[in-house]
């Protein structure tokens, strides 16, 4: 009838299928893309830093481990405020702004990534708690 929707199998739901559809191609292509260019910087940080869990092989490797992670910290960190200063400098933005506004998002990164892993776990409230502080 003329109310066909998405329940129906109507036109409407057709098009909502295939969006859904391309927007699910587009999101593996994206994914796939993004684990391409990870690549070598997953391989850089596996040769630079030597396994050393506890009850290892390697424990004693702990220093080198520790002393190498803060280099690439480090390094990434050098390179992310390049990377900012250059976007400030050419959009007119104060260097200020742009400092606070990456301190902040450096800041709620590891909360946001706490609060989706203990979403998935299935304890919505405590992700939810969290948001709250």
């Amino acid at each position: 009838g003329p109310a066909e929707g998405p329940a129906d199998g109507g036109p409407k739901g057709g098009l909502a299928r295939a969006a859904a559809a391309a927007l699910a191609a587009a999101s593996k292509a994206v994914s796939k893309a993004a684990a391409l260019c990870i690549l070598p910087v997953e391989w850089l940080v596996s040769a630079t830093c030597p396994p050393c869990e506890h009850d290892g092989p390697t424990p004693l490797w702990y220093p080198v481990t520790l002393a190498t992670s803060f280099t690439w910290v480090a390094i990434l960190s050098l390179v992310i405020s390049a990377i900012v200063s250059r976007f400030g400098a050419m959009l007119d933005v104060p260097a200020a702004f742009l400092g606070m506004y990456v301190i902040a998002i450096g800041a709620e990164i590891p909360d946001t990534i706490q609060s989706v892993t203990v979403a998935k776990r299935g304890y919505g409230s405590m992700a939810v708690s969290n948001s709250f502080g």
